[in-house]
């Protein structure tokens, strides 16, 4: 059987899987940690609540709570749209 492992030292690896420890060592839950990065990853992110949480995984009030943590938090930031679904944008790390 052939080994199928990643070289974790090959650059495309290593930089498709990067955290910076500031983030990683946050303390964020990990539910918390899988919405901040899937809102970081679409730069600003209007995706309804059932869609985050089916593309994420996880159950929608668990999405919206992450979503409210992280807003408190000053991690991201929420812009209401009247009629329509909320933007949510992640903030500088210097302001969380």
């Amino acid at each position: 059987m052939e080994d199928s492992t990643i070289d974790s030292k090959s650059p495309q690896v290593k930089d498709y899987l990067f955290v910076h420890s500031f983030v990683d060592e946050f303390g964020f839950s990990v539910h918390d940690f899988r919405i901040l990065f899937h809102v970081h990853r679409r730069g600003h992110c209007f995706e309804s609540i059932p869609n985050m949480a089916k593309m994420c995984r996880r159950d929608e009030k668990t999405v919206e709570a992450s979503l409210k943590r992280l807003v408190s938090r000053n991690v991201i930031s929420k812009e209401k749209r009247g009629g329509e679904t909320s933007i949510f944008r992640v903030l500088p790390p210097d302001r969380w």
